[in-house]
């Protein structure tokens, strides 16, 4: 199942800190596929650790800069 982020949800969150080292390299990947050099970012850790809230920062990132961002979720 693939959806559109949702502006409801992105409303709702708190500030968003730390996590620099991580929000820059995955900025870095998609200002490159921005230049035409793709790549694969994958997000691991345990439950809690801000995995979603990382990805949700940067799919908002990445529809300001002009891709089109969609979110899954494993059933």
């Amino acid at each position: 199942m693939i959806l559109d982020v949702s502006p409801a949800w992105l409303a709702e969150r708190t500030a968003f800190a730390g996590r620099e080292a991580e929000r820059s390299a995955i900025r870095a990947a998609l200002d490159r596929a921005l230049g035409g050099h793709g790549s694969l970012v994958m997000l691991g850790g345990g439950p809690g650790v801000g995995k979603s809230r990382l990805a949700m920062e940067m799919a908002e990132y990445g529809s300001r800069v002009g891709f089109r961002c969609l979110v899954g979720h494993l059933l």
